[in-house]
């Protein structure tokens, strides 16, 4: 049985997703997802987006709508697949048939094919991937104002070295142990990450404040 002092600072924590809570990536994930769908899908009508990635196209707002229904890299190649084919999806149940209606080893594909155009556009022009990228600057600003080293986790579904070069290209790579990044590697499931965080600070769930911008995500985590 866990035993933790619930007034001790050090095992008190609040766990930060990071794409939609400290960081506005849809940019750089739509760049990414629209290279990675032209690659497995050459004669799609999207095809043509993959070399500028438009935002001003009515595909990104689209695309925008269905992100938060997601909840991994291949999730942005299901998105893309149903803008191609005008679905009209409008709740997580309906997205949820449409995803699991896809061949498993498509999102596979799509899964490594995603992260091989994401570093690929990071490898190629490192200054405009981190333009891709705007950080949600008030909220770091109170981080800034009131956070302790250590006691502010990172839980997320993007890979560490992208975490790591947008938190030091924002300044605010101090405000993160980077024990307590815990990227894609943990898994698909915050979970699991969460998990990992706890093991890490040594202390219990309920000591924990999860902030994420998906609800399926907090769903999953609320059993713990």
């Amino acid at each position: 049985t866990m035993t933790t002092n619930a007034h001790d600072p050090r095992h008190r924590a609040l766990v930060l997703d990071f794409d939609g809570v400290l960081v506005d990536s849809l940019p750089e994930v739509f760049a990414a997802a629209v290279a990675a769908f032209a690659a497995l899908c050459p004669g799609s009508r999207l095809a043509v987006h993959a070399p500028a990635a438009d935002l001003r196209e009515p595909i990104f707002r689209r695309f925008c709508d269905l992100v938060p229904l997601g909840n991994g890299a291949a999730d942005f190649g299901v998105s893309l697949l149903a803008v191609e084919q005008g679905r009209t999806i409008t709740d997580q149940a309906g997205y949820d048939i449409f995803f699991q209606s896809q061949p498993p080893a498509w999102r596979r594909a799509f899964h490594r094919t995603f992260y091989e155009k994401r570093e690929d556009l990071r490898r190629r022009d490192f200054q405009a991937w981190l333009r891709l990228h705007s950080p949600y600057e008030p909220f770091l600003t109170i981080l800034r104002r009131r956070a302790v080293r250590g006691q502010t986790a990172i839980a997320t579904a993007k890979d560490g070295a992208s975490v790591t070069a947008l938190l030091n290209h924002f300044g605010a790579a101090d405000l993160f142990d980077p024990e307590l990044i815990v990227d894609n590697s943990a898994g698909p499931d915050k979970t699991a990450h969460l998990k990992r965080i706890l093991s890490r600070l040594g202390t219990a769930p309920h000591h924990l404040v999860f902030v994420d911008d998906k609800v399926n995500h907090l769903v999953r985590v609320a059993p713990l």
